[in-house]
């Protein structure tokens, strides 16, 4: 239980450290696009920010206080899908820029608590699904999706619109 709570702290802080600190570098003043001032995008992150924090609430009180079991990997997963979902909806002037370095530092975290719960489920160890290859795998896309924030929103824009598109067709 320590170890949760470690990681879990670890995670908060360097999350801040990277807000504070990394981000004011990479932010220009050109590119400084508020996802408040996009209503589509902004609405579609609220709304499921809304449902997955529900969602998480309920299984995180239900593994916790009514299940009998104790995964530990499962309260850290949730604190830390609860704490990107929280800083998204606190934030009224949250950039895009920080939008992304939020996801890129909570996927880092939580990428290995996936995995290990992968293994305990089918009884293999990280080195049997070569979790290296994992974690190599998402540190470059997190460092050039900092660094590459040209039309991030128009293509974000454009995934959730057309999602949302999709989903009122098949209904």
């Amino acid at each position: 239980m320590i170890f949760t709570l470690c990681y879990v702290v670890m995670y908060y802080n360097i999350d801040k450290i990277f807000q504070t600190l990394y981000l004011p570098y990479i932010i220009s003043n050109i590119n400084n696009d508020i996802i408040y001032n996009h209503e589509g995008l902004y609405f579609l992150l609220k709304m499921t920010s809304y449902f997955m924090l529900g969602l998480y609430s309920y299984t995180f009180y239900y593994k916790l206080f009514i299940s009998k079991s104790s995964d530990k990997n499962y309260i850290v997963l949730s604190f830390l899908y609860m704490k990107h979902l929280i800083d998204i909806l606190i934030s009224q002037n949250y950039t895009t820029m920080e939008y992304e370095l939020n996801r890129g530092i909570m996927w880092m975290f939580t990428t290995p608590i996936m995995l290990k719960m992968y293994c305990d489920a089918n009884d293999l160890s990280l080195w049997d699904i070569n979790i290296h290859y994992h974690i190599i795998a998402i540190a470059p896309r997190f460092c050039y999706s900092i660094q590459k924030q040209t039309n991030l929103f128009n293509i974000y824009y454009y995934t959730f619109y057309t999602r949302v598109f999709l989903f009122e067709i098949i209904i």
